[in-house]
């Protein structure tokens, strides 16, 4: 650098005297307005001071005086990247790497640049490229593994992470990240270890905190997982994923705390979702009445997944001339499922690991006319895309039980039983911010598995003792629940009880789910627990040893009723007060046997037993139950979907109106 007062602005820059070194930079482009290290010097500056305009121009300026040196394109597209060009910045960043394709910083960078754009397959090769050079470089087999993590490839991710920790064996974010791909893999007790080593290292590590509450969540300790989620906002308090994941395990606690959970809605809203309203902006949709209407769906989980049942035939069946559809997919997953949702929508938008502020501008884009949320806060889930209002009517619905506690979330579609539209359950909607719309008929419509076997016979015939199954979620199988059902199982000699839960697998699980009933006087003979299984059909299959199903209480079950009851297996059902614990009432009713319902403890054991006492009556049930079924409001998808898209033009109607 020969220009002596160039080298005196470097040096104050350096000595973080900004005006100063700006005013010299000022005074040399002055004298040279065409001296790229000038240029490029404050640009730098200008992009410290948070000036991304003057910065931009700077340094662009700069790139196309000395095209040939990298880091004068490596500084501008991290200047285009922070002004949310993102496009822009990866086109800038590709011209570095040609220049100086051995510099394994400039690949890691460019990596982290594409991953940040979900375009993680290519990032991931950079990031292989950044070991080849160096192969001694953690930060390499960190940021690889991480990659592979994000792509659900948990066995690839787990080789580089070890060599990670290997290489750097007191950083806790690689014991972190490792916990991640073993909990991906479901070796739930491995990925502890790995997840309280980070903590030993860094004690206030949120996201360590917050993956350990995801585990002990895992194997059905909801207090400790509870606890682990409220330390780690303590630390992070704009922790948006781990507030989430707090209310949803906040419905997994009995008694069931309404108030509770609602006070957290609203908690959440303002600590994420209200700092974002200056991003709100008028939206400049057709507001002509004799146009298709633009539905956009937004999901996380659009492949084999509960969610995918009830949103499938919705899809297939949406009327194309009156709606035009759009899918917008937060996950990485895809399979068969996935596909067929693919051929049934209009337009398909990948946006996992897409920011949600570029999100809410993709849907302003596509001009969307309602959005669905249906993912509510479970996982993966895009709230602070709704918090940016991106469409002028939004809407949540199915993938979770209770309010989203957004205030720009404007309806939550249910059904006419889960949440009565009479005096008293009427007083439930004060645990909603959204309006309620109560669908007509049912609010599901659930698609059966082309694979499920045909039911057989109820198994007590060949066994000589009736067998009682729950396939739900075990996090929902409280303490409350394992004395009643202990209560079920003294009371009717011999009988067994069958619960299957993927999680069944871990040691740890299948232990404390053994002492909970042995607790109760039940010996390890008359329980049954099964593990994962992958194939849908066998899963299925699996009801072929079920006489009676057993609904969870205060938390339903949704998709393991609708399955029983598919494969002809009797669901009884414990009914209350709030949503959550009326799907069951609602889901027979629906299919017309709400006799299986129950309104207290005593009712609930009382219908169990009067059915393990009558085989001829499960028999009976057993032979009708799917074509019952199968002609029920619950599995008519052309009518109830005729029926949401009259409720999409009545509300976009409302919309319109002065």
């Amino acid at each position: 650098m020969n220009d002596p007062a160039l080298a005196q602005a470097l040096f104050l820059h350096q000595s973080n005297r900004l005006p100063e070194a700006e005013h010299l930079y000022v005074q040399v482009l002055d004298r040279q307005p065409n001296d790229p290290n000038a240029l490029h010097l404050y640009g730098l500056l200008a992009h410290q001071t948070d000036r991304l305009d003057l910065a931009i121009q700077l340094l662009t300026k700069a790139a196309q005086l000395a095209p040939g040196i990298s880091a004068f394109h490596v500084h501008l597209a991290s200047a285009l990247h922070a002004m949310g060009h993102l496009d822009q910045a990866i086109q800038v960043f590709s011209r570095a790497i040609e220049l100086d394709p051995n510099d394994a910083a400039i690949h890691r960078n460019y990596a982290v640049l594409l991953a940040s754009a979900g375009r993680v397959e290519e990032a991931t090769e950079h990031f292989k490229t950044v070991i080849a050079l160096n192969p001694d470089d953690p930060e390499g087999y960190y940021n690889l593994g991480t990659a592979f993590v994000s792509r659900n490839r948990f066995k690839e991710a787990i080789e580089y992470l070890e060599r990670a920790v290997q290489l750097q064996p007191e950083r806790a974010e690689n014991y972190c990240n490792l916990g991640a791909a073993y909990r991906g893999l479901w070796k739930f007790d491995q990925a502890m270890i790995h997840y309280r080593r980070a903590l030993e290292l860094k004690p206030d590590y949120p996201d360590a905190l917050y993956n350990l509450g995801a585990v002990h969540h895992a194997l059905i300790d909801v207090p400790a997982s509870i606890e682990c989620y409220r330390k780690c906002l303590e630390l992070r308090p704009n922790f948006h994923i781990a507030h989430s994941s707090l209310l949803l395990s906040m419905h997994y606690l009995a008694p069931l705390d309404v108030n509770a959970i609602h006070e957290e809605s609203k908690t959440w809203d303002r600590r994420h979702a209200q700092p974002l309203r200056d991003q709100i902006a008028p939206h400049g949709n057709d507001r002509s009445t004799n146009r298709r209407l633009r539905i956009g769906y937004v999901s996380a989980d659009f492949f084999q997944h509960s969610v995918a049942f009830f949103v499938e035939p919705i899809l297939q069946h949406h009327d194309k001339s009156r709606f035009e559809i759009f899918c917008y997919s937060s996950t990485a997953k895809a399979d068969a499922t996935t596909r067929r949702l693919h051929s049934h929508a209009e337009h398909w938008r990948h946006i996992a690991n897409v920011p949600d502020d570029r999100v809410a501008q993709i849907v302003r884009q596509d001009q969307i006319d309602i959005l669905v949320d249906l993912s509510g806060h479970t996982s993966h889930n895009r709230l602070l895309t709704f918090a940016r209002k991106p469409a002028p009517i939004q809407v949540t619905y199915l993938g979770y039980p209770n309010t989203t506690g957004l205030s720009t979330m404007d309806y939550r579609l249910t059904d006419p039983i889960a949440d009565p539209a009479v005096p008293p359950a009427r007083a439930n909607e004060t645990f909603y911010v959204e309006k309620l719309i109560s669908l007509s008929r049912t609010g599901w419509c659930y698609l059966p598995a082309e694979e499920a076997p045909a039911p057989r016979p109820p198994p007590c015939l060949e066994n000589g003792y009736v067998t009682f199954g729950s396939f739900n979620n075990l996090t929902k199988i409280n303490q409350q629940l394992i004395v009643l059902w202990s209560r079920l199982l003294h009371d009717i000699p011999m009988s067994r009880l069958f619960l299957k839960s993927p999680t069944l697998d871990e040691p740890e699980v299948r232990q404390r789910v053994q002492d909970g009933f042995a607790g109760s006087g039940i010996s390890l003979d008359r329980l049954e627990l099964s593990g994962r299984i992958i194939s849908h059909a066998d899963h299925l299959s699996s009801y072929h040893k079920v006489d009676i199903a057993l609904d969870a209480f205060p938390y339903n079950g949704t998709t393991t009723t609708c399955e029983a009851l598919w494969m002809g297996v009797p669901v009884v059902a414990l009914s209350g007060d709030h949503h959550i614990s009326r799907v069951g009432k609602a889901l027979l009713t629906h299919v017309g046997v709400c006799e299986l319902v129950a309104s207290t403890e005593e009712e609930y054991l009382m219908l169990a037993k009067q059915l393990a006492a009558d085989p001829d009556r499960l028999r009976q049930i057993r032979s009708t139950l799917r074509e019952r079924m199968r002609a029920s409001s619950l599995c008519d998808a052309e009518a109830f979907t005729r029926d949401l898209e009259n409720v999409y033009s009545q509300i976009w109607q409302r919309h319109l109106s002065p």
